[in-house]
């Protein structure tokens, strides 16, 4: 299985879930679970990428791929694939 932990701000939650939900390409890796969390930013808690995985780190239990906000792969890209921890 492959966990995913979204982390977004509150008000992109509810777009990126129904995005998530509504693609039909959702349902042909049925070992994929997308966990949508939100992180906002304040003045106590900027929203650096260490403040953010040292909130979540109770949520990380293993290896994991960290990936920018921009990341776009190219349609061929095989995701599952790419995480193997051991590529042939």
């Amino acid at each position: 299985d492959i966990e995913v932990l979204l982390v977004c701000p509150t008000t992109h939650r509810d777009a990126i879930s129904h995005h998530i939900n509504s693609d039909p390409s959702s349902s042909s890796l049925p070992s994929l679970s997308i966990d949508i969390q939100t992180f906002d930013q304040t003045q106590e808690i900027p929203a650096g990428t260490a403040k953010i995985l040292a909130h979540f780190a109770t949520r990380i239990a293993g290896d994991f791929v960290l990936l920018p906000c921009d990341f776009l792969p190219p349609p061929c890209a095989l995701i599952p694939s790419s995480l193997c921890p051991h590529p042939s």
